[in-house]
């Protein structure tokens, strides 16, 4: 009996990568880089391309005094991002009592607001953050002091019978529409049972504009 020569079926997505004269599909050349790239690798791809460049990290970090090799970038958890912005904190690997760096860039990539930047926080709040008192004075305290006071809210009753003592009987944070823009009225507590009164506005346009008043407890 004859030899029979049977059909070889030459793998399309091999040649794909061999042969550049052959003609592949984008689903083959998929298929190739799913396939032949390390899980790793494509965890860390995924990760990168959610954080922003370079030129944008080391504005932020201008009159910090970092080092940019101690300054690692992460997506914000307490605030997520909206279709709007996408927001993160930047904080110091090396100087764990330094507090954060918070910023956010637009839909193009572009930085609109980072920490101290007080036309930027404006903008960050009237274009991307939900009107919400709680959530509007929390963004507000964390752009404006790195060391991240913590807002004060109805159902934090350790801090509010502390307030109480000082006359303070309703501390749950406060917003009220105006003709100039927007009102807030809240309080925040800082290390070592430090209180204050923060009364902040944010303008139709313009800067957001602080009052912050410390609250003596005997």
């Amino acid at each position: 009996m004859t030899g029979v020569k049977l059909p070889v079926r030459r793998d399309r997505t091999r040649i794909c990568f061999t042969d550049p004269a052959a003609r592949c599909s984008v689903a083959a050349a998929l298929a190739f880089m799913l396939v032949f790239t390390p899980h790793n690798a494509l965890a860390e791809i995924s990760m990168n391309s959610k954080l922003p460049s370079e030129p944008i990290v080391r504005t932020v970090l201008v009159g910090t005094a970092w080092d940019r090799a101690d300054a690692k970038v992460e997506p914000d958890a307490d605030t997520p991002s909206t279709p709007q912005c996408k927001l993160y904190t930047v904080r110091n690997t090396k100087i764990p009592g330094a507090g954060l760096v918070m910023f956010a860039l637009d839909t193009e990539g572009r930085l609109m607001a980072k920490t101290g930047d007080l036309v930027g926080l404006a903008n960050l709040l009237r274009t991307c953050i939900p009107e919400d008192a709680a959530t509007w004075a929390q963004v507000i305290s964390r752009y404006t002091d790195a060391l991240l006071p913590q807002v004060i809210e109805a159902n934090d009753k350790s801090r509010a019978e502390d307030l109480a003592a000082a006359g303070a009987t309703d501390v749950a944070p406060k917003m009220r529409k105006t003709s100039h823009g927007t009102e807030l009225d809240y309080y925040v507590s800082r290390p070592v049972s430090r209180y204050s009164r923060v009364r902040a506005v944010v303008p139709t346009s313009g800067p957001v504009k602080i009052d912050e008043q410390a609250i003596v407890i005997r």
